[in-house]
């Protein structure tokens, strides 16, 4: 009996670390070589929130409504939509050309509240600007690593899109899911890697000529564009493994380097599709409507086949705006 008590105080323990609330604040920072003069009413206004919020690209349907002008202290604007659910943001502090502060309440899928800031840091010459958002507050102990994982990226994916537009007056991204489909049985060659997540453009450019100058040389030909699939990616530590691969219509018997080329297949599959239409920086995008999908739809991944993205588009000569990709979450059943 003593030993069932301990135990039942022993998980009463755990339990009250696991969900007692604690403080987070989880930041992210940009250079945007514009003057704040130009950036600071742009980034301030509710109205503009859209152009660059990580958020609201995953959801193009979600109804969103706005109290006031967008720029003034107790103006705010609400969301509601099937993949954002619902909640409220309003302007609490302004502080010319330094910084802005909100109130955010999010009411679906779960509540809570939060403080959400923009700090701007201009250079000496005003020239550039660093751009800080910050978001802090109290959550359950149990979800605060995850927290500061999702909701980092999140800010990353929205800073990178505020500062294109800013300097380049648009943002060359858009999303569209197109829901289950089924993929054909896929034959392939490539060559594994392994990256920071800060590396992956850099190192994908460079396996994607590895793999060019190694089929030429063995006379292999591909039978459909190119792709790259994500074997493992560990968000804590931003760090992926990811293998290039050039479908091909019957796989090599052997080759002479063997051991640093990857020869396998994937088996015909059912899939949730997102295709995504712009610039590669921009495919976190796409990225994460594809697990948007899979938590709010319930969706169960099949483990043996990874997550892979299929690139329809020559980088060297089609303009980025017009550069599509193709992502696919394998499913079960």
């Amino acid at each position: 009996m003593e030993y069932i008590i301990g135990f039942i105080v022993l998980v009463g323990i755990i339990a009250l670390f696991l969900f007692r609330p604690t403080h987070y604040r989880v930041d992210r920072s940009i250079t945007i070589n514009k003057p704040i003069s130009e950036v600071f009413p742009l980034a301030l206004d509710l109205h503009k929130r859209d152009v660059w919020s990580p958020w609201l690209c995953m959801d193009d349907k979600a109804k969103v409504i706005f109290q006031g002008d967008g720029s003034e202290i107790g103006d705010s604007y609400s969301w509601e939509g099937e993949f954002v659910g619902s909640g409220q943001m309003t302007i609490t502090e302004i502080h010319e050309n330094q910084s802005v502060i909100h109130d955010l309440e999010f009411l679906k899928p779960f509540k809570s509240k939060a403080t959400v800031g923009l700090d701007f840091k201009p250079t000496n010459d005003n020239s550039a600007l660093e751009v800080t958002w910050w978001m802090e507050g109290k959550i359950p102990n149990a979800m605060k690593s995850m927290m500061a994982v999702w909701i980092g990226m999140d800010f990353e994916r929205g800073l990178s899109m505020l500062k294109e537009w800013l300097e380049t007056g648009t943002v060359l991204s858009k999303s569209t899911d197109e829901g289950q489909v089924d993929c054909p049985e896929m034959l392939y060659v490539g060559l594994a890697k392994s990256c920071a997540f800060e590396e992956i453009s850099q190192s994908m450019q460079s396996a994607m000529s590895q793999m060019c100058e190694r089929t030429t040389s063995k006379s292999i030909t591909s039978v459909a564009p190119p792709l790259c699939i994500y074997k493992k990616y560990d968000m804590k530590l931003r760090q992926c493994d990811y293998e290039v691969c050039f479908p091909v219509a019957s796989l090599p018997k052997k080759f002479a380097d063997g051991a640093s080329w990857i020869v396998g297949k994937i088996p015909a599959h059912k899939a949730l599709k997102i295709t995504h239409q712009g610039a590669y920086q921009n495919l976190g995008n796409a990225w994460s409507m594809g697990f948007n999908r899979l938590r709010a739809l319930k969706l169960k991944q099949i483990k043996s086949i990874p997550p892979y993205e299929i690139y329809l588009s020559d980088p060297e000569t089609t303009s980025s705006e017009a550069i599509k990709t193709e992502l696919f979450w394998p499913l079960r059943g």
